[in-house]
């Protein structure tokens, strides 16, 4: 249980870190909570890389002034990580505006002992 528990937080922890890297555009703090396989399916239903990703998150004509995060549930099994939220976002990527709600679905993932985002999947709430 207390194994557990301890997993909890850091994927809290780890959800909050994206969050704050993605808003500051960090690259950098970005990359080692993606795992190297990370796929990401945008709104429109197209795949991305990790890279691609990163690309779209960092680009100069992107900008992010606001993400919220409610409506938040979590659910741990074992080395796998389930978040299911809904979105706020107010900003541009990649010189589109992506002011919306949105419900976002992450997966991830612990190996050698180490918690990474493997996948995420984004739908527009209308």
């Amino acid at each position: 249980m207390q194994q557990s528990i301890q997993d909890e937080q850091t994927v809290r922890q780890l959800l909050a870190d994206f969050s704050t890297a993605v808003l500051d555009q960090d690259g950098p703090a970005l990359d080692p909570l993606l795992a190297e396989d990370y796929a990401y399916v945008t709104p429109a239903g197209v795949v991305v890389n990790k890279a691609q990703r990163l690309a779209a998150i960092t680009a100069p004509n992107s900008h992010f002034d606001q993400i919220d995060k409610d409506e938040q549930v979590l659910n741990l099994y074992d080395t796998t990580a389930v978040e299911i939220a809904r979105l706020t976002i107010q900003g541009q990527v990649l010189g589109q505006d992506a002011t919306q709600h949105a419900r976002m679905s992450t997966v991830l993932v612990k190996e050698a002992g180490r918690w990474q985002i493997v996948a995420q999947h984004f739908n527009r709430i209308p």
